[in-house]
């Protein structure tokens, strides 16, 4: 079994894993307390990011920042 590295446990806690790799990194957590604690404290760090800028996808874009995306008059 190889390691899991930084980058596959972030995707596995992402949700972006396909279902092979999802297995073999809960296969992995599973036997590693240590892995299984790293999956806790992503998953607290993900939750705190998610509170702190979450409320900002329902702010409506500033006038000036939409005025950018308008086609120029000729």
């Amino acid at each position: 079994m190889n390691p899991i590295d930084d980058d596959i446990l972030q995707a596995y806690v992402d949700g972006e894993l396909d279902a092979p790799s999802a297995a073999r990194v809960e296969a992995a957590l599973a036997h590693d307390a240590v892995l299984a604690r790293r999956v806790q404290q992503a998953r607290a760090v993900r939750a705190q990011l998610r509170a702190a800028f979450d409320p900002v996808l329902d702010e409506p874009v500033p006038a000036r920042l939409s005025a950018l995306l308008q086609p120029r008059s000729a």
